[in-house]
């Protein structure tokens, strides 16, 4: 009868441990879609605009950079401008996720469109337009590992504590 405050305290400390984890690393994983939106918007609202500047875009190879890239696929799908390429080719994501962002409006999607390769993506319809804006989920996976191991190492000390005193309290119960 004695055990139970303490498996009661470890499992408390295992539920509070694992949503901080959560919740810190869900914070994280949409923060990353600030830049992406913020980009989107900018284009979205100047779209003539930024397809006459087009031509003076650096092309950023989503697979070495983290920089902040954009698409703009046209009514039939297919991309016309931007910033964001995939060897050698401006980046085209599942047409499933233009489909969705013509008949909703907006949309929010992690694209991994290879092995080692994720990306946070923020989609906004402009007219017959779809705007793909995004960026490298690699130092927000970095800092989600970081989060992970500082977490398991509180919990696993908490736990360790939780459990020499249920040893403690054992020992000296049997003293007596």
């Amino acid at each position: 009868m004695w055990l139970i405050p303490w498996a009661v305290a470890l499992l408390v400390t295992t539920l509070v441990f694992g949503t901080v984890y959560s919740v810190a690393q869900q914070v994280g994983r949409t923060a990353a879609d600030d830049a992406p939106s913020r980009l989107a918007s900018q284009i979205a609202a100047d779209l003539p605009m930024a397809e006459t500047a087009s031509a003076g875009v650096a092309h950023i190879d989503l697979s070495r950079s983290l920089a902040v890239f954009y698409v703009v696929y046209g009514s039939n799908g297919r991309p016309i401008f931007g910033s964001g390429y995939l060897h050698g080719s401006l980046a085209a994501p599942p047409v499933g996720v233009l489909e969705h962002t013509r008949r909703v409006g907006s949309n929010r999607v992690t694209w991994q469109p290879a092995d080692g390769l994720r990306f946070a993506t923020v989609e906004l319809r402009a007219g017959d337009s779809v705007i793909l804006a995004g960026q490298s989920l690699g130092l927000t996976e970095t800092s989600a590992d970081r989060l992970l191991l500082i977490t398991f190492a509180g919990w696993a000390g908490s736990s360790i504590l939780i459990m020499l005193g249920a040893a403690t309290m054992f020992i000296s119960h049997r003293r007596t």
